[in-house]
C-alpha cells in the first residue's frame, strides 16, 4: 500500500486532464458512499421510530 503523500505525488505527475477525471471519479465515489451511509442511518432511525423509541 502506498502512503497518502505518495499517492498525491503520483497524481501530480498525471496530465491535467487525467487529474480532472480522477477528481471527478473520486468525488462521485465519495458521494455514492455517503448516500449509502445516510440511507442506512435513515433506515435505522425509521426502525427505531416504528418501535416507539
Amino acid at each position: 500500500m502506498i502512503t497518502f503523500e505518495e499517492a498525491l505525488e503520483v497524481v501530480s505527475q498525471l496530465p491535467i486532464e487525467q487529474q480532472e477525471a480522477l477528481v471527478n471519479i473520486v468525488k462521485q465515489r465519495y458521494l455514492e458512499t455517503r448516500r449509502k451511509e445516510i440511507a442506512q442511518e435513515c433506515n435505522a432511525a425509521l426502525a427505531e421510530y416504528k418501535k416507539g423509541n
